[in-house]
């Protein structure tokens, strides 16, 4: 059976305990109803690598392995706390569970895909929706989706409801670089939504309105 989406969980979220815990268990409800697959950020673990390169000048090759590792271990996490949740290293397996989080290092490193920073768990989550089949991309963050300037830095900004992905190319937004090539090469719709409300997930789910940014593949 088709997933309906793959869900990113981003790492953002975390930042507020509570939000993330309540997120975790609507995010087990939903998978009740409906065919959905996990994808992990990469937090604070994917910040230490960052700070590790820059420390030991290692390549973007090895802090992208790096990196990868740490997107691992924090869908480790989610699969403690997301009950019925079970972590899954292959696209077969994953494939196969009622409700998966993907541990993508392995599958990552053998895609091919770029090793640069450009690539973040935005990008990696894109390229599991398209590996898996999923119907569409949920980004999960701390933000209602995508503006036209910083909402954390500028009160006025506003929200952007709806935008073609080749329209985000070169442009800097909460999501990474990478990430609209990747929607434009696989065909698949994204939508950006906060994890503060996770009733949001569920109506993208369910085809009703909500606050959110799509992202539309052309």
């Amino acid at each position: 059976m088709t997933f309906e989406a793959l869900i990113k969980i981003g790492g953002s979220v975390a930042e507020d305990e509570r939000s993330l815990l309540r997120l975790c268990t609507y995010v087990a409800r939903l998978a009740e109803e409906h065919r959905i697959a996990i994808a992990p950020g990469g937090w604070r673990l994917a910040d230490l690598v960052r700070s590790v390169q820059e420390r030991f000048a290692i390549s973007d090759s090895e802090a992208h392995a790096m990196a990868l590792v740490a997107v691992d271990l924090f869908g480790l996490l989610l699969a403690s706390l997301i009950p019925g949740a079970t972590p899954r290293r292959c696209l077969g397996e994953a494939r196969r569970a009622k409700l998966p989080i993907i541990l993508p290092s392995k599958i990552v490193l053998e895609s091919g895909l770029e090793e640069s920073w450009r690539v973040t768990s935005d990008s990696i989550a894109a390229f599991l929706t398209g590996a898996v089949g999923a119907k569409r991309l949920v980004l999960v963050k701390d933000v209602d989706g995508v503006f036209d300037q910083d909402p954390k830095r500028a009160p006025k900004a506003l929200l952007i409801r709806e935008v073609r992905a080749s329209g985000l190319v070169g442009q800097q937004t909460c999501v990474d670089e990478y990430l609209p090539s990747l929607l434009l090469r696989y065909r698949i719709p994204c939508f950006v939504v906060n994890g503060r409300f996770p009733e949001r997930i569920e109506r993208l789910l369910r085809g009703e309105p909500t606050i959110c940014t799509a992202i539309l593949p052309r």
